[in-house]
């Protein structure tokens, strides 16, 4: 009998959605780093991006492991208010902290949060 786990399981399970079949037009994933070991991420993340060559990938998480994998202006954050979600890029400070390098926006997520772009 061969056990497989929970982990391998749910990697397996997105790599086929990504990869099987003709493209999809979206895809779609929420918290893929959910019962994976750390050092799957990247081959998630590459995978990711290759296939928003072709479609839309949206891709929930809470992880500042993940995100890190991931350009900042690719990034949206969800934000609810007084039962009104608003989506935006993170906040302009944020992503010029992220360019210069003086965090990652895994460090900003765990430091302060990533905030919502202002309306100005």
């Amino acid at each position: 009998m061969v056990q497989v786990s929970d982990g391998s399981l749910r990697f397996l399970a997105i790599f086929t959605t990504i990869h099987s079949g003709p493209a999809l037009s979206i895809i779609g994933i929420e918290e893929p780093e959910l019962t994976v070991h750390p050092e799957v991420l990247p081959i998630i993340a590459e995978s990711l991006i290759e296939a928003s060559d072709h479609s839309l990938a949206l891709v929930t998480t809470h992880s500042p492991y993940l995100i890190v994998l991931f350009n900042v202006e690719h990034l949206r954050i969800v934000e609810m208010s007084n039962g009104i979600s608003r989506i935006s890029t993170p906040d302009r400070k944020q992503i010029e902290v992220v360019r210069t390098k003086l965090f990652t926006t895994g460090g900003l997520l765990k430091i302060e949060g990533l905030r919502i772009a202002s309306q100005e």
